[in-house]
């Protein structure tokens, strides 16, 4: 009996690292540095990068966060163009009327880069960075948010555009902060394995009440995802579950880099 209970002691001890390194990865113990929500109440400008023109609807509650604090300091850089939704049949006039519509709400500018690809490749790599560092440079964000190494849902441009996006920074004539957005929201249904491996430093919380939107940010994100609802695919599922949202917790999650 004694040697028994050695054993169990021994292998729970022996267990506990496992335990620890799996707990402290996961999304629901992050801890919060607030250095992002500081930085943007104290009014520094935001850039997000993103492959496509639909990927702002990711982080649809930090534009409002951004854009209820301040006059919309926020910029959306999209590395492709309209001709991509056009190949693949994507109701372009919906799009750009959700984009044009969050453009008048909420952003400084929406900043197509009209580089047309299907995929990210070293030739279309090539046009982008020169094209990206004039962009970022004549608006000069404090911060650049993009797609974390793992693409957000595994989406290989999505991936590209994170490498892309750190390996220009050298170049830049300044130093931004950058952050990674990191998907943790269930409603999406993607897979959360490798956000383990790659926590979060910094949330926004989008039960904030804005003042200004009057409204809270998370219902502000509710009301984007709406107007992009007819054109993305995603989007259009995660409305058609409205009720099931208030299971979500209602946060988006960015990794700082360094």
């Amino acid at each position: 009996m004694q040697k028994a209970r050695i054993t169990i002691i021994v292998a729970g001890l022996l267990f506990l690292p496992a335990i620890s390194a799996y707990t402290k990865s996961l999304p629901s113990a992050f801890i919060n540095k607030g250095k992002l929500e500081k930085d943007i109440r104290d009014g520094k400008s935001v850039m997000f990068i993103c492959p496509h023109p639909e990927d702002e609807v990711f982080i649809a509650g930090t534009i409002a966060f951004v854009a209820g604090e301040k006059e919309t300091f926020f910029y959306i850089c999209c590395l492709g163009s309209m001709e991509n939704l056009r190949r693949e049949n994507i109701d372009v006039p919906s799009r750009l009327k959700a984009i044009r519509w969050l453009t008048k709400r909420y952003l400084r500018d929406y900043i197509f880069l009209e580089n047309n690809f299907t995929a990210i490749t070293p030739k279309v790599i090539n046009a982008i960075k020169p094209k990206l560092i004039e962009a970022i440079e004549n608006n000069n964000p404090a911060i650049i948010i993009t797609f974390s190494p793992f693409g957000y849902d595994g989406d290989q441009n999505r991936r590209l555009t994170s490498k892309i996006v750190t390996d220009i920074l050298p170049s830049l004539g300044y130093r931004p902060e950058l952050y990674f957005l990191i998907n943790t929201d269930q409603e999406l249904n993607y897979k959360f394995k490798e956000y383990r491996k790659f926590p979060s430093t910094d949330s926004i919380d989008l039960n904030s009440h804005s003042k200004k939107l009057g409204k809270t940010l998370w219902e502000a994100k509710l009301e984007i995802w709406d107007k992009y609802s007819d054109s993305v695919p995603s989007i259009m599922g995660v409305i058609a579950r409205k009720k099931r949202l208030e299971s979500n917790d209602h946060k988006e999650y960015f990794r700082l880099y360094r």
